[in-house]
């Protein structure tokens, strides 16, 4: 039967309303794998369980999901999800469910959802997510979590969008010591290793 086709969908999980969900895929792929090249050069890799096309909208659902986006200088952002979308004509990568994203800089993001704009090198995360990062440098961890953040790959920028917390650890074990800051927006250099909060004025 024609429901036996469509895609068994987690209900847990908000999926964009650009994919076709009541409608039978023109093709499911089993245990599927995609690499992008440009130049003879691969830009990213998909791996998936299972992969869902539909051919008119240039689309790609994917189940259970890992990503390895390579930059110019070949390192490796490497982004997991439960579930994918993979838009053909604007290069975006849409994630949901359990998101988990590594950045070569050593940065770790986690959140429910996140856009991968392949072709601008930046990821959003919308203000109704709340995201959770960290990152280690050398005997200091930042740890931060926000609603809403976006990460400028080409400018090295990270901008927390909203009730904005970080706590940064210098030191380890018994002389570690942490500052806890709490604010409404805060922008990470990451180029220059500098952190700026803000607090929005309130009348």
């Amino acid at each position: 039967s024609e429901a036996s086709l469509l895609p068994k969908l987690n209900e847990k999980i908000e999926l964009s309303a650009d994919i076709p969900k009541d409608r039978v895929p023109e093709y499911t792929i089993e245990g599927f794998q995609y690499t992008s090249t440009q130049g003879g050069k691969k830009i990213w890799r998909l791996d998936s369980d299972h992969a869902f096309f539909y051919q008119p909208e240039g689309i790609v659902h994917t189940q259970v999901v890992r990503a390895e986006i390579y930059d110019s200088a070949g390192q490796t952002t490497v982004a997991t999800a439960l579930e994918a979308k993979y838009d053909e004509k604007k290069k975006d990568l849409e994630m949901y469910g359990d998101v988990v994203v590594t950045f070569p800089s050593g940065l770790v993001i986690r959140s429910p959802f996140a856009l991968y704009r392949i072709v601008e090198r930046d990821v959003i995360v919308p203000n109704q997510h709340r995201v959770e990062g960290e990152n280690k440098e050398k005997d200091e961890v930042l740890r931060f979590a926000s609603n809403g953040m976006k990460y400028d790959q080409n400018a090295n920028l990270i901008t927390l969008n909203s009730a904005v917390r970080a706590d940064i650890t210098k030191g380890t074990g018994e002389l570690a010591e942490t500052t806890t800051i709490t604010s409404d927006y805060a922008i990470i250099d990451k180029n220059k290793n500098i952190a700026r909060f803000q607090m929005l004025d309130t009348d």
